[in-house]
């Protein structure tokens, strides 16, 4: 079916328009709708790009269902919480400006919630405003054109809870005895329903049987992909408004990865396990390869399988109930082209080949203060700051991290777990004191007036159940907070996010997970943004009602605004370092510890970056490009150790995997070798010129001997610094032989492409030996010494000054070693 648009209106007479589409999808999270596998801006049921049928038949009033007499027409509006409003209905001025704000009470002289502004258009939604703040339930929304029109709602507690497709009705929650108009629309029809809460402010919709009223003769089967509204209206046509959509269940699928012989399946429930078989046809009655497999949850993964997958093989998997087939394809990465930031490789020809990232992570372990009106702990001293202090100098993080096996290392800064070299490391100013954190607290309490030997404070720590780890963190953190004179009251939880969304816990701990990425370290500044854009401030900190509210709030509201605006590295480094002081300061949180592995699993946990989708060309060849901005992905900067993988779909979502990998210092260092050496055999080079490049590559070469190396990452603190010594070598006399061949006439591109993949190599090296150093307790004065150096390095490096830059890396590499002595 195309797609198919509808004017109808409400059962208040409000218009709205119908879109659906054979598939209809919606992503969760996303306020949107992909229709024909196109992305149309839908929002909740209602579209600002309307397509050019829907529109016409709008502005004409062109009706195409049955619906109830029209009202007579008034400017409304709605509101659909927490983020969006619109407005709607005849008598909005076009051009004017209408200001929404939103409220706590009735009175805007003690101050407003928030506010925003939109023009008013001739068509359509004739304002639209979106993400201008939380609004929750009991707000005032108040609309004002600033001429004429002044209109407020009371924003209802509106909820769509269940869709029941067998009994065909929709059930939820309003304020008791409110009337609810409820919609229903498919690619079958359309139908209304006006129902009652009942006192306890449940209500239900029965599309089975037609209603009593004029609107409620037509009745609706409810399928998958049936979507609709729910809306509470106030006296003057203004609305609560919720919408709701019967997704289709997922279908299972596997992949396959014939470079690693892996395979991993999801959402397959039809038993608990899986049979495999692998063959070169799709013949049942032979086969190569034949296996079984445990399902958990619904997924399967599948290492090392004990037989060669090859381009060509039909695989088959099936759970009893469901079965999946598909052909190996000849998918390959090829190159991996980390200076021009390029993954190249093969399918087959015309293929669509989609290129996924992943960046290296960990999880960072942390300990979050409750600051909001809702928390559960009546006794909670978390407003001040000498408590917080002193639970910050009673935690013996090395301890933490040395006694639980899944701890990678202790932290003192968030940043860390994102891009080290960016980090203060902040909250190194609360060492583990026992005694300065008793100080703390008895000086606290004579304070407060309080006899805090009889009377000790209590903190009540709410983490999840559903892991050891927590459950072992908790064990250490009894006795060290009891040695301050604060006794921790520790709540494991089945259902522990409840605590941490609603904002009811008094301290939380839980992962955020981090990667070498400036816009996920930018990303990890939501979490305590005071004006809650993105609705993650998970501990209350500086919102309406929250015990900390000050200048440090309003500063940070205003960095993470700055933030989200700014795609500068260095504007974001300043901010970042800002953000870093103020949060460690006021200790919003406490850094504890990095996860050697995910969130909640024991795999390694690698956050997916920005993706492209290429299509093969008529040879097979593909080259996904990420040096530059694609539709809506953000560009990525391929740096060693990240790495990512290609995958070909057949027709129903199963797929072949290959992998891929940005090369490692060492091998990048190889690369460069295998350049100068093919230029120098291709006999393109002018006699004059081939003394300095052979120079140069057997200054590389020395820098690769085995023994300056322990691993692909990491130098021999006894011969690792020839390797940047040699590299300076080969970087002048590469220099020179470029600026000779430019002189007279000769392009080399080559010899600029190896200075930047030694200079990004030693980058790496240096990078790689600080990080190590500082976890290992470097001394701190040698480590500022180290980044002081690398930082330099980067100033010459984007200045051109190659040599200068690998001598900076090499003096960091060198502190960094010192630092441990």
């Amino acid at each position: 079916m195309g797609i198919v648009a509808s004017g109808v209106l409400s059962p208040h007479g409000a218009p709205t328009i119908t879109i659906a589409a054979d598939p209809w999808l919606y992503q969760p999270g996303l306020a949107g709708f992909i229709l024909l596998g196109e992305e149309h801006t839908m929002f909740r049921g209602r579209t600002r790009g309307l397509t050019i049928l829907a529109a016409v038949m709008l502005m004409l009033g062109i009706l195409a269902a049955p619906g109830p007499a029209a009202a007579e027409p008034e400017p409304a509006f709605s509101v659909e919480t927490p983020f969006f409003v619109w407005g709607e209905g005849d008598g909005w001025v076009e051009g004017r400006t209408v200001t929404i704000t939103v409220d706590n009470d009735e009175n805007p002289d003690n101050g407003i919630l928030f506010s925003d502004s939109a023009e008013i258009q001739p068509w359509g939604w004739e304002f639209w405003l979106e993400d201008l703040g939380e609004i929750e339930p009991g707000n005032y929304v108040t609309a004002d054109d600033g001429v004429e029109i002044t209109k407020q709602l009371l924003v209802a507690d509106l909820e769509v809870l269940e869709i029941d497709e067998d009994q065909e009705t929709v059930m939820g929650f309003a304020p008791p005895f409110e009337a609810v108009d409820v919609a229903a629309w498919n690619e079958f029809g359309e139908a209304y329903r006006t129902v009652e809460a009942d006192g306890g402010g449940f209500w239900e919709a029965d599309f089975a049987n037609p209603g009593d009223e004029a609107h409620e003769g037509d009745v609706l089967d409810i399928v998958i992909d049936t979507g609709g509204e729910a809306q509470v209206f106030d006296d003057d046509g203004d609305s609560t408004y919720r919408e709701w959509y019967l997704e289709p269940p997922a279908e299972p699928n596997f992949f396959v990865r014939p470079d690693g012989d892996q395979m991993w399946g999801h959402e397959w429930f039809g038993g608990d396990e899986v049979t495999v078989t692998i063959d070169d046809d799709d013949d049942p009655a032979t086969v190569l390869h034949e296996f079984t497999f445990e399902i958990y949850d619904g997924e399967f993964m599948i290492e090392n399988i004990d037989f060669d997958i090859l381009p060509g093989h039909y695989v088959v998997v099936t759970d009893g109930e469901s079965t999946k087939s598909h052909w190996v394809t000849e998918l390959m990465v090829t190159e991996v082209d980390a200076l021009a930031d390029l993954v190249h490789g093969t399918a087959e020809p015309g293929a669509e080949v989609f290129v996924g990232t992943s960046t290296p992570g960990v999880a960072w372990e942390f300990l979050n203060f409750q600051f909001g009106p809702d928390n559960r702990n009546p006794d909670s001293l978390n407003e001040y700051i000498e408590f917080r202090q002193a639970v910050a100098h009673a935690i013996d993080k090395d301890l933490l991290a040395e006694a639980i096996p899944k701890a990678a290392y202790s932290l003192d800064s968030y940043v860390d777990a994102y891009l080290p070299d960016l980090s203060q490391r902040a909250w190194a100013q609360y060492p583990y004191d026992p005694a300065a954190a008793a100080t703390l607290v008895d000086s606290l309490c004579a304070d407060l007036g309080r006899d805090c030997v009889a009377n000790p404070p209590v903190a009540m720590l709410s983490t999840t159940a559903g892991n050891d780890t927590r459950a072992q963190m908790t064990e250490l953190l009894v006795p060290m907070l009891g040695a301050a004179g604060i006794e921790l009251q520790v709540e494991l939880e089945d259902f522990f996010f409840d605590s941490v969304f609603e904002r009811t816990g008094d301290l939380t701990s839980f992962a955020l997970v981090g990667s070498n990425r400036l816009d996920w370290l930018v990303g990890a500044h939501w979490t305590v943004d005071p004006e809650e854009r993105f609705d993650f401030n998970f501990n209350s900190w500086g919102t309406p009602g929250s015990s900390q509210v000050n200048a440090a709030t309003a500063r940070m509201a205003e960095l993470v605004g700055l933030m989200d605006a700014s795609d500068d590295r260095g504007e974001l480094a300043e901010y970042v370092a800002e953000a870093e002081s103020i949060l460690a300061d006021q200790l919003v949180f406490i850094p504890l510890f990095a996860w050697d592995g995910g969130v909640w699993s024991d795999e390694p946990f690698e956050p997916e970056g920005p993706f492209r989708i290429v299509n093969a060309d008529l040879d097979g060849n593909w080259t996904a490009d990420f040096s530059a901005p694609w539709e809506d992905q953000d560009p990525l900067d391929l740096l060693p150790g990240m790495g990512g993988f290609a995958e070909e779909s057949d027709e129903d979502g199963d797929a072949t995997h290959a992998g891929w990998a940005v090369p490692s210092p060492l091998q990048l260092k190889e690369q460069a070798s295998g350049i100068l050496s093919e230029l120098i055999d291709s006999g393109e080079l002018p006699w004059w010129s081939r003394g300095l490049v052979s120079r140069a590559a057997r200054s590389l070469d020395a820098s690769l001997q085995g023994w300056r190396w322990v691993d692909d990452y990491r130098l021999d603190p006894n011969g690792g610094s020839g390797v940047f010594w040699y590299e300076r070598r080969a970087t002048l006399s590469l220099d020179v032989a470029g600026r000779l061949l430019a002189k007279f006439g000769y392009d080399v591109p080559e010899l600029q492409k190896v200075i930047a993949v030694m200079v990004s190599a030693d980058r790496t090296l240096a990078l790689t030996a600080i990080t190590d150093a500082d976890r290992a307790g470097g001394d701190a004065a040698d480590l500022e010494k180290a980044w002081s150096y690398f930082h330099s390095g980067d100033g010459y490096a984007a200045d051109g000054r190659e040599a200068k830059a690998i001598k900076k890396y090499q003096k960091a590499w060198e502190w960094a070693l010192r630092s441990l002595d």
